[in-house]
């Protein structure tokens, strides 16, 4: 994926992400790092999609690391769609991230990681600020989902 432009690399990782092949997996976690944020954004979409474990210390990394928002974003709902409960730190640790949609989705992904995700959001109702108020829109919201499937 060397040697082309942004868009390209981009449109790649994207493609590799649509495959689901946990084969790219490696390939997918080294475009983490690449110099755009576009590709970064997708290559962390796309390991959400294969949903490998394996990945997950690469985006924990993203998750902390990145300096885009938008790929930070990208990272914390593929943590969520994996579902690996040791992400759990860094997304607690999200919610209190400067940007709306990076705290907002760092909430949605701890509601995919079952009760310990919860367990989580709970305790970051009692810190205060926009933390607590992400913790409880998250933890109101799947309580009227739950409340509609019955």
């Amino acid at each position: 994926m060397h040697g082309t432009g942004g868009e390209h690399r981009a449109l790649a990782v994207e493609l590799l992400g649509l495959i689901r092949d946990r084969r790219a997996v490696a390939t997918l976690s080294t475009a983490l790092e690449d110099r755009s944020a576009a590709v970064r954004a997708s290559a962390a979409a796309a390991l959400g999609r294969v949903a490998e474990p394996a990945a997950v210390p690469a985006l924990i990394h993203t998750v902390r690391a990145d300096t885009s928002a938008r790929v930070a974003v990208a990272a914390s709902e593929a943590l969520g769609l994996i579902g690996d409960p040791g992400a759990i730190p860094v997304l607690h640790e999200a919610l209190a991230a400067d940007g709306y949609r990076q705290a907002h989705t760092a909430a949605r992904a701890l509601l995919r990681l079952g009760p310990a995700g919860r367990d989580a959001l709970t305790e970051g109702t009692f810190a205060g600020g926009s933390v607590a108020a992400h913790a409880r829109e998250a933890l109101a919201t799947a309580q009227l989902v739950a409340g509609g499937e019955r």
